[in-house]
């Protein structure tokens, strides 16, 4: 008597269900982050990844040929976006015309898309009895489990939080790297190297003549928002709009202090800027790629200040700094260069561990 047939580990179906599922996993675990540096981006990546885990799973599930038109369509979509933005750039948006590089992230979706793409179109062509039977079957369910199973493990990699932004260019929102380990700067000269010394010897001194949160007060600086973990308290000059004034090294836009106390320590500075074609601000020498946009402008009712919208901070409707919310973009830098609070994560990283 013959042992029943083991059913195959996956087939034609179970590989495309799963590859289009596996797209609209990496879709839906980026999506936060690019939600951070541009919503509309985000809101696009997790509606297209939800599609995409719905039209995976139904191809396994169902007979329709639909659902394999679907997929061929939704991976097509992908493979297009792709390749137009890392060529020609972002067509639309904040980041106009901006080309940001293939990194891994992006390869792997590549690849998974084109693959389920070339598996989908071969399945529209041939019988249904060859590309599998539809249902709850292992060669179905496995391979997709398999990516369940995956997934957590991806999302909290940094290979995940640097694909959450857009990398390769300086619109990367950059929350923990150290200044040397950014892998898309290219190093310094030691003539870089010298020149941006003196540019943060500058900085610093512009700082120093505010050393405690009283001092700034003293001196017109207002406090906007309460303190926030990685920032501490910010004060910026409200009689300075840097939505207008040019990059300066002694006019930074914000000092960051390590409590609302008045006997707080000055701990780092910020600066703004707005540029009006999108590109990266003029800054400190080979710190380009260290600006980061946001997608969004916080306005004084007065209009005579603003700030880069910061959630932390300004809360998503600009009600923690009382102000009104515009849809300008707008680039923020954070410097810690007071000696005793030097940052770990380096002098240009967004949030310092030391101010939990």
């Amino acid at each position: 008597m013959s042992s029943p047939a083991r059913p195959p580990v996956t087939t034609v179906r179970g590989l495309v269900a799963s590859l289009t599922f596996a797209g609209g996993a990496l879709h839906f675990a980026v999506a936060p982050g690019r939600s951070a540096d541009w919503r509309a981006e985000g809101i696009v990546l997790a509606g297209i990844g939800v599609i995409m885990l719905a039209v995976g799973a139904s191809i396994a599930l169902r007979a329709s040929r639909t659902f394999l038109f679907a997929g061929s369509a939704l991976n097509a979509l992908v493979v297009v976006a792709l390749v137009v933005s890392r060529t020609a750039g972002y067509p639309v948006g904040p980041w106009s015309d901006t080309t940001p590089s293939m990194g891994p992230y992006e390869a792997t979706v590549l690849v998974v898309a084109v693959v389920a793409l070339a598996l989908s179109l071969g399945a529209l062509v041939s019988d249904v009895e060859h590309i599998g039977q539809v249902g709850w079957r292992f060669e179905n369910i496995a391979p997709m489990a398999v990516v369940l199973v995956a997934l957590p493990g991806f999302v909290t990699t940094q290979w995940a939080d640097d694909a959450a932004h857009v990398q390769g260019s300086a619109h990367a929102h950059d929350h923990s790297s150290t200044s040397d380990d950014v892998g898309f700067r290219a190093p310094l000269t030691i003539d870089e190297r010298l020149r941006l010394g003196d540019e943060l010897t500058i900085a610093a001194a512009a700082a120093d003549v505010y050393p405690t949160l009283r001092d700034a007060r003293a001196a017109g600086w207002i406090l906007v928002g309460g303190y926030t973990s990685g920032a501490g308290q910010m004060l910026i000059d409200p009689r300075v709009d840097s939505r207008v004034s040019p990059f300066a090294l002694d006019r930074p836009s914000g000092l960051l202090y390590e409590s609302s106390m008045d006997d707080a320590n000055l701990v780092g500075v910020q600066y703004n800027a707005w540029t009006s074609d999108g590109s990266t601000p003029a800054g400190f020498t080979g710190q380009g790629p260290m600006w980061h946009l946001h997608d969004g402008t916080c306005v004084a009712d007065d209009g005579a200040w603003a700030l880069p919208l910061d959630e932390t901070v300004t809360g998503s409707d600009c009600s923690r700094v009382d102000a009104s919310l515009d849809d300008t973009s707008s680039w923020m830098l954070r410097v810690w260069l007071v000696r005793g609070w030097e940052n770990p994560s380096g002098t240009f990283a967004h949030d310092h561990p030391a101010l939990p």
